[in-house]
């Protein structure tokens, strides 16, 4: 099983930092022509009955059995999507929620403070290896490879982020408080996404 249990299982199981989950949905999506220029690429939903079946070859097929080039681009972008959604803890963890929104809140819509980008620094260092490799995995794809053609695939940083927000981070708890949360959620994964670079450099 791949989808919908701990990150560390996976990653102990696989012995690696990033799950093969990851590395082979993002691989297949820059090996289809043009496919990161696909419009709405992560909004636009694929086909469930595909979806339901690259599920199953990710639950039951080893990493080296599994054929993805049969997919649609969109099959294979909400498959990822929902092995990340499905995490039994999210990928940002829920022991860093406040203080990642907290940051976040401590500044205006403007461009991040020195003191914000030493903070947002800090707090990702305290991601167990896993998470923040997979992270940086994900994050580096989504802004060298997807948000550089917004002109045509309509993924802004903003865009990127209202999808993967709430997949990427959530708190242990759903309350009524944390659901008004959402837009701080979304504009810190923005965040991330704007200042890749400086999070995650090399």
């Amino acid at each position: 099983k791949t989808i919908g249990i701990h990150l560390d299982k996976i990653t102990k199981r696989e012995g690696v930092l990033i799950p093969s989950i990851v590395k082979q949905c993002i691989e297949r999506i820059l090996a289809i022509p043009n496919g990161t220029e696909t419009e709405g690429l992560f909004r636009i939903s694929g086909e469930k009955i595909q979806i339901d079946t690259l599920k199953k070859i990710f639950d039951q097929c080893p990493p080296e059995a599994r054929d993805l080039t049969p997919y649609s681009i969109h099959a294979i972008a909400g498959v990822l999507k929902l092995f990340f959604r499905e995490l039994t803890e999210p990928l940002l963890s829920f022991a860093l929620y406040d203080t990642f929104l907290q940051i976040d809140r401590s500044g205006g819509s403007g461009p991040l403070s020195e003191e914000q980008i030493e903070q947002f620094k800090l707090t990702l260092k305290q991601l167990k290896p896993p998470n923040f490799e997979t992270l940086a995995y994900l994050l580096k794809f989504l802004v060298h490879e997807v948000s550089t053609h917004s002109d045509v695939n309509k993924m802004t940083p903003s865009n990127i982020a209202i999808v993967f927000g709430p997949t990427l981070m959530r708190p242990e708890v759903e309350t009524m408080e944390t659901t008004l949360n959402s837009p701080l959620v979304n504009h810190t994964v923005q965040r991330l996404i704007e200042n890749f670079d400086i999070f995650f450099p090399g």
